[in-house]
């Protein structure tokens, strides 16, 4: 007989600061161009997939204003404003028809789901036994929040057709490293590749999805040419002066 786990399907930042291109506040600085709508069908699809025993849990990325993460990338998702909360196409933790799982949403305000939150107490408190693993984005939010959970032995699964890299090489560099170093298994059910974000093919710049962002790569040093370093002249000879002679000896 099969036992089913307990599963928390854990949704990370599909925020609208990251995948909408802008709210009633303006532009957002960090709009994830395609991501929506290629992700939003396939997470509503493990939604639809969960058991009365699972949970949901929604980690948001939701700054304090001046986060020290502003000094890499420009300010989005500030808490309390529509940037933080999740896009109107998933369900919430008060309108939820999808599933019998019971949703929670955490904020965060780093990498990781498990830094600064009750995400670990959280699943301790559910027997949470496998993280199933969706959302944005696959270099960082989704690398770090994996990272730490496998450090606190949780079974890990990313569901890659539920996720968006920023590069889609790079992402792919990811989870190869994932599978091979914490033991990560990737699932893929719906082909993403020819809807990812484009590879980027310049020589030494950010991929293109970066650079619709407007975030810079840090700017380089200028390192001044060594200056060139002149002969010794040759010292002046020592006039030598010959020993003085000893006392005769006798």
């Amino acid at each position: 007989m099969v036992v089913d786990t307990t599963k928390a399907l854990l949704v990370i930042d599909m925020v609208k600061g990251f995948l909408n291109e802008k709210t009633n506040a303006g532009p957002c600085a960090m709009y994830l161009k395609d991501a929506k709508a290629a992700l939003v069908p396939n997470i509503l699809r493990e939604f639809k997939a969960l058991g009365n025993e699972d949970i949901v849990v929604y980690l948001c990325d939701a700054h304090a204003r001046g986060d020290a993460e502003f000094k890499q990338f420009p300010p989005h998702c500030i808490e309390g404003t529509e940037e933080s909360e999740v896009v109107d196409e998933l369900p919430t933790e008060e309108d939820n028809d999808l599933t019998d799982a019971l949703c929670y949403r955490l904020n965060k305000t780093r990498f990781s789901g498990f830094v600064k939150t009750e995400l670990e107490g959280m699943l301790s408190h559910f027997e949470v036994e496998e993280l199933l693993i969706t959302g944005l984005v696959t270099e960082l939010c989704v690398a770090e929040t994996v990272k730490s959970a496998r450090q606190l032995d949780f079974p890990v699964t990313i569901i890659k057709d539920c996720i968006w890299p920023l590069d889609r090489v790079e992402g792919d560099k990811v989870l190869a490293a994932l599978q091979k170093n914490y033991g990560v298994k990737v699932y893929v059910k719906v082909d993403m590749s020819s809807v990812g974000p484009p590879v980027d093919v310049t020589s030494g710049g950010p991929p293109a999805s970066i650079k619709e962002m407007n975030v810079s790569p840090p700017a380089p040093k200028t390192v001044e040419a060594p200056k060139p370093v002149e002969a010794p002249k040759e010292a002046p000879k020592e006039a030598t002066t010959p020993p003085r002679a000893g006392p005769e000896k006798k």
